[in-house]
């Protein structure tokens, strides 16, 4: 069975790619961007987001969700694709849903990254998500781009790989299995570290 992710953030670059993906594969999704902070979102680029979805993978089981506290708590895995600086206003709203869940934190965006951190296996903002979500399953994933451009798929930039991070090899696995679901290939490193390659499958 499909599990059925919350992606928070929906609109930002890699919600984007993997929202599309994610969608194609069959995966349930809910789509929410901290509406409960922005309504522009909600009522532009949200449901924006959802036509385009459905136009491209009509048999898409995909829904707008008002709150990201109510999307967390229907979700099995919760993709938080929102700006660090942001991240302790979202646990504060979702923390007490995700008890026991994978929550999956996507940082390093192309512009906060430095380029001797490009294809480094260093764990992603240690400690972070795990502080801030103490009784959920922790994975740190760093987005590395390419140069900027906008595709078809509204992604910024072609995704070149991901390094993810964490102590629970499930959560690990599980998130290394949504990646190749969302169509990116995917490969499994060391325990702390898993790099995976996410250049999109041709």
């Amino acid at each position: 069975m499909k599990k059925t992710v919350a992606v928070i953030g929906a609109v930002s670059p890699f919600g984007l790619a993997i929202s599309f993906g994610l969608a194609a594969a069959g995966h349930p999704l809910l789509l929410t961007d901290g509406v409960d902070l922005h309504l522009v979102p909600l009522f532009v680029s949200l449901p924006l987001l959802l036509a385009r979805i459905k136009i491209r993978v009509p048999h898409a089981d995909v829904r707008l969700v008002l709150s990201e506290r109510d999307a967390s708590w229907e979700a099995d895995i919760v993709v938080s694709a929102v700006p660090r600086k942001a991240l302790p206003a979202l646990s504060r709203r979702i923390e007490e849903v995700v008890t026991g869940k994978i929550v999956v934190g996507l940082t390093g965006w192309l512009e906060e990254m430095d380029d001797d951190m490009v294809g480094s296996d260093l764990p992603v903002a240690p400690g972070e998500l795990a502080s801030l979500f103490p009784h959920s399953k922790i994975v740190n994933a760093a987005v590395i781009t390419a140069p900027p451009g906008v595709g078809e798929q509204g992604r910024t930039g072609k995704i070149e790989q991901v390094l993810i991070s964490g102590d629970d090899q499930d959560a690990l696995s599980g998130v290394a299995e949504l990646i190749r679901d969302a169509g990116f290939r995917a490969s499994k490193g060391g325990s702390r570290a898993l790099d995976v390659d996410c250049q999109k499958h041709d």
